[in-house]
């Protein structure tokens, strides 16, 4: 089976850096993000 492991890390941490480059976003969308990593994490398992 092909592991997304790293990928998914890659995609998180991209999304991470977006957020951090734009400080005066939704600061919902951080905990929503946190949220997504959480069940993209516990899918791959």
């Amino acid at each position: 089976m092909f592991n997304s492991s790293p990928l998914v890390g890659r995609l998180i941490t991209v999304l991470s850096t977006i957020e951090a480059c734009r400080p005066k976003s939704k600061p919902a969308k951080i905990g929503n993000l946190t949220a997504a990593a959480s069940v993209g994490k516990s899918d791959n398992l």
